[in-house]
């Protein structure tokens, strides 16, 4: 894991680097206020390392949990100000308190397994995941199994894939098909499908931003994309 300072003119100047062990680091997530960098190292391992001082990185937390990490399962966004979360596809999602110093485990809820293609975005006061072809809400005290919460179908599409959330869009990639599907949830008890695309890539989480919204497209390349009738 490396850290850059980006400035104004454009120049990255390394800041400070954080070996894992000799294995690879996977995926990153850096919650704000950005204390702590979330990694995913090698095929299953979660480091929860302390950037305050990013000169000096250091290990803080190390924890697996039954399952793998096939890459994009961390949440980039702390719920209720405090709490990570992570998954494994086998024992589901686990949460880490990051307001202890050091981190400290907090629970593993709700229980119940997470396919490779299937994803988290915090929602509103709660949490949205893409599972069983459409996408489940629950609260973060949710106790019970995945597979007994109330599965929402969007009309037209089966959807699967990894979820991005700007607004009221929810974007969907899954790397798999090759497949983008956008879906407007100003009512998530009714959602519609605004737009479904195929890529010649295998497209990562989408990132929104006020120009269109960018996909990592694997051997593709990083493409732009518009809202329909937006050019």
């Amino acid at each position: 894991l490396s850290i850059w300072d980006l400035s104004a003119e454009g120049r990255l100047t390394r800041k400070g680097v954080y070996k894992a062990g000799g294995q690879r680091v996977r995926y990153v997530a850096v919650p704000a206020p950005g204390k702590y960098a979330l990694l995913e190292v090698g095929s299953a391992l979660l480091q929860i390392v302390n950037v305050a001082d990013p000169s000096k990185p250091r290990l803080a937390l190390k924890d697996v949990q039954l399952g793998l990490h096939y890459g994009y399962q961390l949440l980039d966004q702390l719920v209720a100000g405090r709490y990570a979360g992570v998954y494994w596809h086998v024992t589901g999602l686990h949460w880490y308190d990051l307001s202890t110093d050091p981190p400290s485990y907090q629970g593993n809820h709700p229980t119940g397994r997470f396919g490779m293609t299937e994803g988290l975005v915090p929602f509103g006061d709660g949490l949205l995941a893409t599972r069983a072809g459409g996408y489940v809400r629950f609260g973060f005290e949710e106790s019970r199994e995945f597979t007994e919460l109330s599965v929402q179908q969007v009309p037209k599409i089966r959807l699967v894939g990894k979820p991005a959330l700007f607004k009221n869009h929810l974007y969907v990639a899954d790397r798999v098909y090759g497949t983008i599907s956008l879906i407007d949830l100003t009512d998530p008890d009714q959602p519609k499908l605004l737009d479904s695309i195929e890529t010649a890539g295998n497209p990562g989480r989408v990132v929104a931003t006020q120009h269109g919204y960018l996909v990592p497209d694997g051997r593709s390349g990083l493409l732009l994309c518009h809202l329909p009738g937006k050019r």
